[in-house]
């Protein structure tokens, strides 16, 4: 078992006032979304009736996803307080709770979809927090990672907002596809459908890694009760 304190520790950079002000007023418009999360992202909101955000800041993706589904049962949770404070005020008709994307306050396989981007890349217990979501779908996990054909490696990447440095880092996982595709097929129980869509693209220039492009790709996983895992992956490499 991970020791909790160490992930708010490491993630505690998010709770800068400049990180705040940034989500508070970014990304809660569907013209927001980057081009990886229009990959599955609108197809698949339209399909469910419950999402479960991981790492959904000051819940901003409360009024992008039901843009798509007006209708959609959102719930969003955060390891940084401030931003949960920010999010009930700004989302009143969304439910919120902190979590540090690993124990949550709800029974497993409680929502349809869930959701997670931009977040696993930059956290140390990717692994765990993946399994932890997994257990809480009961159709479909969606989440996006930076990949390489090349040994995985662990770099870091400094955290900025508004083009100022806060001389603070995050870790910046970028993981091998074969790797990361035999992890996946090892979720209890296994996925019925893994589909991936990605690009390359140039590495951060906030980043610090031994690389020079990565694979931005979203996965969507689905559960069902076939046996075997079906696998297509179109990463644009």
């Amino acid at each position: 078992m991970s020791d909790l304190s160490s992930i708010r520790q490491e993630q505690a950079v998010w709770a800068a006032d400049d990180s705040l002000g940034f989500y508070r007023s970014h990304r809660n418009q569907p013209g927001d979304l980057y081009e990886s999360e229009r990959f599955f992202l609108p197809d698949v909101l339209t399909q469910v009736k419950s999402v479960l955000d991981v790492g959904c800041a000051a819940g901003g993706f409360s009024r992008i996803m039901r843009a798509f589904n007006p209708t959609l049962r959102y719930v969003g949770v955060d390891i940084i307080p401030e931003f949960i404070e920010l999010a009930r005020t700004d989302y009143p008709d969304s439910d919120f709770h902190v979590s540090d994307g690993i124990t949550f306050p709800f029974s497993p396989g409680s929502f349809d979809l869930v959701h997670c981007s931009g977040l696993l890349h930059l956290n140390s217990h990717y692994q765990e927090m993946v399994r932890a979501m997994w257990d809480q779908t009961s159709r479909y996990l969606l989440c996006d990672f930076r990949l390489t054909r090349e040994h995985s490696v662990t770099g870091e990447i400094d955290v900025e907002f508004g083009g100022g440095k806060s001389g603070k880092s995050l870790p910046y996982q970028v993981i091998n596809v074969d790797e990361l595709l035999l992890f996946l097929q090892s979720l209890v129980p296994a996925p019925a459908s893994i589909r991936a869509r990605g690009y390359n693209h140039s590495v951060s220039r906030s980043a610090r890694v031994l690389l020079n492009s990565v694979i931005m790709a979203f996965f969507l996983l689905e559960r069902s009760s076939t046996a075997e895992t079906r696998v297509e992956l179109a990463l644009g490499d």
